[in-house]
């Protein structure tokens, strides 16, 4: 090949990058779509692209390469860059947190159902604990009034619910002595 009827320049991809006015990945970019012709050369340090581009390439080159894109329609808000970074992070975050929130919402009705239910199960407590307290004193009146006695073969004196008296060798529920002795 001769230089006089050439019209294409064959440069590196860093080279080709700096004469559209591009960035490196984006001649890559555009090799790999095919919008740009290269060859790979065989080097010592390994291969490299040869970029080919018309000898008149900064003269405008670039254009002839992009691609028409319609303008977008964005629109900016006057919010400070904090502002932007909030909304960033929240609209990153919520859909993951959502899940997570609503569940400790339902966890946290579960846990007010559970603590009124030991608040009313610890006054049930407490007032079964102060009649035992208030019947075991009443039984302990009672021993000590002598009301209940038991004679030596271990019958009691009062008579049961069927006009017995306490059987022998076994507990009384209303005297609270056992018949063994």
């Amino acid at each position: 090949m001769t230089d006089q009827g050439e019209t294409f320049q064959r440069v590196s991809v860093a080279d080709a990058a700096g004469i559209l006015g591009v960035s490196v990945a984006t001649i890559r970019r555009r090799i790999r779509a095919g919008q740009l012709e290269a060859e790979t050369v065989i080097r010592p340090q390994g291969s490299a692209f040869m970029v080919r581009l018309p000898l008149d390439a900064s003269a405008g080159v670039a254009d002839a390469y992009d691609t028409d894109h319609e303008p977008r329609d964005t629109t900016r808000t006057d919010a400070s860059p904090e502002q932007a970074m909030i909304a960033l992070v929240q609209a990153a975050v919520m859909p993951i947190l959502a899940p997570v929130m609503a569940r400790m919402a339902e966890q946290d009705v579960t846990i007010r159902d559970q603590a009124e239910t030991i608040g009313r199960q610890s006054a049930e407590l407490e007032r079964a604990a102060s009649i035992a307290v208030k019947l075991s004193d009443e039984l302990e009146a009672l021993k000590a009034a002598g009301t209940s006695t038991v004679t030596p073969g271990g019958i009691g004196a009062h008579e049961t619910a069927s006009g017995s008296q306490c059987p022998v060798g076994a507990y009384c529920g209303r005297c609270g002595r056992s018949g063994w002795r």
